[in-house]
């Protein structure tokens, strides 16, 4: 049985862009609010390029959801306790990281903005990367050879389906499972939102400017 320990708290010596991950979040959001009020797509609506986006945009947003769902079963209450080896961590080292970058790709999709996408891919490839480095660091410390040896089997952010190890959790906690469903609902309910948007665009009752 194993369960991926996250890292210590960050601390003075850690990266800018791990000790201020909340605020860096924050920051993106704001500036990607005035994108998706006041700047939208040039196509007309329920043409063949707006449908193909918003099916790829739903399709990502709930497997990214169902993702953290499924890694929060594993890791959710076991922190720092063993290393996580089966379920999504046996077909990828980081399954939260890929699911959330899949929520955001998803979330960008939707929008059907190129500075939306742009901003969410620019933030995903500086902040994911320095976590990811801080934290298999960590866990090279914590586990040693036996976390070396896991890294070599099983891919850092791209899945191995065929490493796919269905072994059942020992235990469900059910504090973070009930958070991340919450958190779950509140990434799906982007979906509507976005689809008012659009409304208020089309209809002129949210000025916009046309891009590209």
């Amino acid at each position: 049985m194993s369960v991926v320990a996250l890292p210590e708290e960050p601390n003075q010596n850690t990266s800018f862009l791990i000790r201020h991950r909340p605020k860096i979040g924050l920051a993106l959001f704001l500036a990607l609010l005035p994108c998706l009020l006041f700047v939208q797509h040039s196509w007309p609506e329920e043409t063949f390029i707006d449908f193909s986006l918003d099916l790829v945009g739903y399709t990502l947003m709930v497997v990214g959801a169902l993702g953290r769902l499924w890694a929060t079963l594993y890791i959710g209450g076991r922190k720092n306790k063993a290393l996580q080896r089966t379920g999504p961590y046996s077909i990828v080292r980081h399954p939260l990281y890929v699911s959330s970058f899949l929520l955001g790709l998803g979330m960008s999709m939707l929008s059907e903005n190129p500075i939306v996408l742009a901003l969410v891919m620019l933030y995903f490839a500086l902040q994911y990367r320095t976590s990811i480095l801080y934290e298999e660091a960590v866990l090279t410390k914590k586990f040693g050879q036996e976390y070396l040896e896991y890294a070599r089997t099983t891919p850092c952010f791209l899945p191995k389906l065929s490493n796919l190890d269905t072994t059942a959790p020992e235990t469900i906690n059910l504090k973070p499972l009930k958070s991340e469903v919450g958190h779950a609902l509140a990434a799906l309910a982007i979906i509507p939102l976005f689809e008012l948007l659009a409304l208020l665009h089309e209809r002129g009752v949210l000025p916009y400017i046309s891009f590209p």
